[in-house]
């Protein structure tokens, strides 16, 4: 694995020296791609973490320090519910280009705060998961029979295959649609390569036959490579898709 090892994860902001996250917080995925439109220029980072529930009340803010010093800061927001007692939160904002970047997530609930050593962020195109199969957008909404699925995988080994299973009924029927390697992502006006410096690829796919009374689609992701079988299941709730 190639991890990006040079991506910051750190925890922490309070009123005391903070302690370091062991399971307090830990990183789901990092996406942080450059983009271009009328002779601007400017990144887009977008970080996702999951975080344990230790109080209703809590703060988490993903710190960007830049190569001159310069402090972009965040305030991620709460996403969905992950594990038993955890949480995934998510932050995104904009950035200059052309700056190397440090990153950092400070999170502070019951009257602690947690901080994790910073690593860099580079400034080229980035994806990275935790995981070896992860869903890329959240929210996605489906029209008329049509769905569409995008997940990043850790590429281990070169025959493979990814397939999303979608169900209307709560699984009591379903269909599985094959996913393909992309060459690149799109995200916004920008572009992010496949597979990335990271060691991931894109992979897309889409079905048109949908159920006609299908009004709440539930779905999940699988990759099997050699007999092995990684999954991504939405921390066991399925991912849903709307009709619209």
């Amino acid at each position: 694995m190639k991890p990006l090892m040079h991506l910051v994860l750190a925890l922490g902001f309070g009123l005391t020296a903070p302690l370091f996250a062991k399971d307090e917080v830990s990183l789901l995925s990092v996406m942080n791609v450059p983009m271009s439109k009328y002779g601007m220029s400017w990144l887009v980072p977008q970080v996702r973490v999951k975080v344990q529930n230790l109080a209703y009340e809590k703060r988490v803010k993903i710190v960007f320090t830049a190569t001159n010093g310069q402090v972009n800061e965040t305030e991620a927001q709460y996403l969905s519910p992950a594990d038993a007692g955890y949480e995934v939160w998510e932050g995104a904002t904009n950035l200059q280009a052309g700056d190397e970047y440090e990153v950092h997530v400070e999170y502070e609930a019951a009257g602690r705060s947690y901080k994790t050593p910073a690593v860099s962020l580079k400034a080229g195109p980035v994806f990275y998961a935790a995981q070896n199969v992860q869903q890329i957008l959240y929210g996605r909404q489906f029209y008329g029979q049509t769905a569409n699925f995008t997940v990043g995988l850790r590429n281990l080994a070169y025959a493979k295959r990814v397939q999303a299973h979608v169900s209307c009924d709560d699984f009591r029927s379903s269909l599985s649609v094959d996913l393909s390697f992309q060459p690149y992502f799109m995200y916004g006006y920008g572009v992010v390569q496949s597979p990335t410096p990271e060691g991931f690829e894109i992979w897309t796919g889409s079905t048109h036959a949908l159920p006609e009374g299908c009004g709440i689609a539930r779905y999940y992701y699988t990759y099997d490579i050699d007999g092995q079988r990684f999954a991504d299941t939405n921390f066991g709730q399925n991912y849903v898709m709307y009709r619209q």
